[in-house]
């Protein structure tokens, strides 16, 4: 048996985890927003971007990596996003069916939902993690992205003043 303070912690476990999930689709949010403005600025730029280039084949490798760092950015930020299966608390109509006349004692009601609550956090948080992965992916591929570009206008500058 347990108490009603252990019922409300348990349920504050998975709250929180519901509540993580909203953030993860925040922050993945966040992160398709500024790949996408940076993909269409890329892309109506490119050949701005070309003729700063040049002919240095470390540069146009680079650039190239720039790209793919984006593109494989975007790619790990939608799949972030996906629907993923997620475990709800329990099937309302069925647990109706279960009670009677004579109801269903709190105690055993609790139990069950105790049970539900254990059962749907557990998979939740896996698929949580999985999403969170899939996010900070997307980040470090944003972050070396950028620092390709860098390194691209700082090769510009260095060729530009030699």
């Amino acid at each position: 048996m347990f108490t009603k303070e252990q019922f409300d912690e348990f349920k504050y476990v998975y709250e929180k985890e519901d509540a993580r999930f909203s953030e993860l689709i925040n922050r993945g949010k966040i992160y398709l927003s500024i790949i996408t403005v940076y993909i269409g600025v890329f892309t109506l730029k490119i050949q701005d971007i070309a003729t700063l280039v040049g002919n240095e084949w470390y540069s146009k490798v680079i650039l190239g990596a720039t790209g793919a760092c984006f593109i494989f950015a975007l790619l790990a930020c939608v799949l972030a996003l996906g629907i993923f299966k997620y475990e709800g608390l329990c099937n309302i109509k069925t647990e109706l069916l279960k009670f009677d006349d004579a109801g269903k004692p709190n105690a055993e009601f609790y139990e069950d939902r105790l049970a539900d609550m254990a059962v749907a956090y557990e998979r939740n948080s896996l698929q949580n993690d999985r999403r969170a992965l899939l996010l900070q992916l997307s980040s470090y591929l944003i972050f070396t992205g950028l620092f390709c570009h860098i390194i691209v206008f700082y090769s510009y500058i260095w060729r530009a003043n030699s």
